[in-house]
């Protein structure tokens, strides 16, 4: 009898529901920051905030950012866009840290600071080549002001890997660009921005 019993509880263990809901990591608008307050030049946040229900796990972000008073042309940016997404890739199969937010929970966000690296160059930091240098885009408060007033655009690209335990043996991956001009409450898409579940192990 105590044999049966413990069978039965095991098979309820075993079928546990998964639960409900996924992680979704949305992109918010750039917001310019000065540390402190009457320093010359300050640096532009993008945050990505988790708005679903579970943990977005094992997230791994990779992002840039561009300021350009030209339009940027797509294939260009399609063409940076692909080697983020690879760079993501190779950075999952090395293990490396790059990128690595261990968990967003639903209601937060992982901050970044947008920064003007060549898209290759985090290839090769996800490959273990080459060293990081700082390359946060500085802004005056006059070069502020030429974005508000739509004389400049903010070009930001990222692509993503991340988990939930909503999806067990599969993953998230997302990829996007988009930019802003002479306001940050309207987001413009720039180039195909993609999102979906994949099967298997990262």
């Amino acid at each position: 009898m105590l044999l049966l019993l413990s069978g039965w509880v095991l098979s309820i263990v075993l079928m546990k529901e998964l639960p409900g809901g996924r992680a979704t990591l949305e992109p918010g608008v750039p917001t310019f920051v000065k540390i402190p307050p009457d320093a010359g030049k300050g640096f532009i946040n993008v945050q990505l905030a988790n708005t679903g229900q579970l943990d977005a796990q094992d997230a791994r972000i990779l992002m840039i950012g561009r300021v350009s008073s030209v339009d940027l042309p797509l294939a260009t940016l399609t063409k940076d866009l692909d080697v983020l997404a690879q760079a993501v890739e190779e950075a999952d199969k090395s293990k490396s840290l790059l990128g690595l937010h261990a968990q967003i929970r639903p209601n937060s966000a992982a901050v970044i600071t947008l920064e003007d690296v060549p898209a290759d160059q985090w290839l090769k930091l996800a490959s273990g080549l080459g060293s990081t240098t700082d390359s946060s885009i500085m802004l005056t408060d006059a070069q502020w002001t030429d974005f508000q007033r739509g004389q400049t655009a903010i070009y930001v690209m990222y692509a993503a890997r991340y988990s939930d335990e909503g999806h067990s043996g599969s993953y998230w991956s997302t990829q996007h660009c988009f930019f802003f001009r002479g306001a940050v409450t309207f987001r413009h898409n720039c180039a195909a921005n993609a999102v979906g579940l994949k099967a298997g192990s990262r």
